[in-house]
């Protein structure tokens, strides 16, 4: 998340959570343990630069959903719906 948030081209196995973030082009994947396609993503990500570029660029715009303010916001909701229905309201 840090790299993506600084701008830099992201790749990453095809597991729950990295899928989430990389997923419409906001970084290369590879299946994990596959050697040979995380070289292939290394290798698109070096030879063309428009690839990187779009990924970055998708990378930067999909952490801001991340954003702290928003994180905080998302928290205090859950809270205070609790504390609805805690109360029976």
């Amino acid at each position: 998340m840090e790299a993506m948030a600084i701008g830099l081209p992201n790749i990453g196995s095809r597991i729950r959570g990295v899928t989430d973030l990389l997923e419409n082009e906001c970084g290369g994947m590879f299946d994990v343990f596959s050697v040979r396609q995380l070289a292939e993503q290394i290798n698109k990500s070096l030879k063309s630069p428009q690839i990187a570029d779009k990924w970055r660029e998708n990378a930067k715009n999909k952490i801001k959903e991340f954003e702290l303010t928003k994180i905080i916001s998302l928290h205090e909701k859950v809270y205070e719906d609790l504390c609805l229905q805690r109360n029976g309201l």
